[in-house]
């Protein structure tokens, strides 16, 4: 009886503390970004300092074609408030696609990007780099530093010029390594993507540094 007395107290010990040893508790995900830039070591996650932001957009028969730009973006943002705001020590990612506007949902204004292709973007694999949305498919890459200044390897807005005339992607190189669909949530697609990268990048006075051994996993949404 006193051996089945303390089996019962453990059982009942174990219940109360949930017998963490034996549960495997699913952290939930973090976007990380790690990066040599300029010789300088940079790594940080999303956090209360550190936000995770991101956007889509299309550009519907660009330069007079049947086709329509999509633009699905992620970054990683630190926003100083004081004195003014200012992004800085931050990095941005870029996919963007042609894609035949026969393929798009229009009559769906506010959901015109099917699932299925939402989820072929990000397929582990190279990718090339761009300098304009409008007129070839690829990523850029931006990084805010330090002082928030804007460094980049293309011109993600139309106003933007980031770098001021197109660059030499020679010596660039992207490779998404790890693509998988994630629970929507409040959006409709989310897609989480590891990806790896060195690349040059630019400020709008054509100054050049080069961000090396890149590591940014994160989440797209749509």
């Amino acid at each position: 009886m006193k051996i089945l007395f303390k089996l019962l107290v453990l059982l009942l010990c174990c219940h109360a503390t949930g017998c963490k040893k034996n549960v495997n508790e699913t952290k939930p995900f973090r976007a990380s970004f790690s990066a040599l830039i300029d010789h300088s070591g940079f790594s940080f996650e999303q956090s209360g300092d550190y936000r995770l932001m991101g956007g889509a957009g299309l550009m519907d028969k660009i330069n007079g074609t049947d086709s329509a730009g999509c633009v699905i973006e992620s970054r990683l943002e630190m926003v100083r408030t004081s004195p003014v705001p200012i992004i800085q020590n931050s990095i941005g990612i870029y996919f963007i696609n042609h894609i035949p506007d026969d393929s798009l949902n229009f009559s769906q204004p506010l959901l015109p990007l099917p699932e299925r292709i939402f989820r072929r973007l990000f397929t582990p694999g190279k990718y090339g780099y761009t300098y304009l949305p409008s007129v070839k498919g690829g990523v850029i890459v931006t990084w805010y530093d330090g002082d928030g200044r804007k460094w980049g390897t293309g011109a993600d807005d139309p106003a933007d010029t980031i770098p001021p005339a197109p660059p030499s992607y020679a010596h660039n190189e992207f490779e998404v390594v790890y693509s998988t669909p994630v629970q929507p949530g409040t959006f409709n697609y989310r897609q989480e993507v590891h990806m790896t990268f060195s690349c040059w990048i630019y400020n709008d006075a054509g100054d050049s540094i080069f961000m090396d051994h890149a590591r940014f996993n994160t989440i797209f949404s749509y």
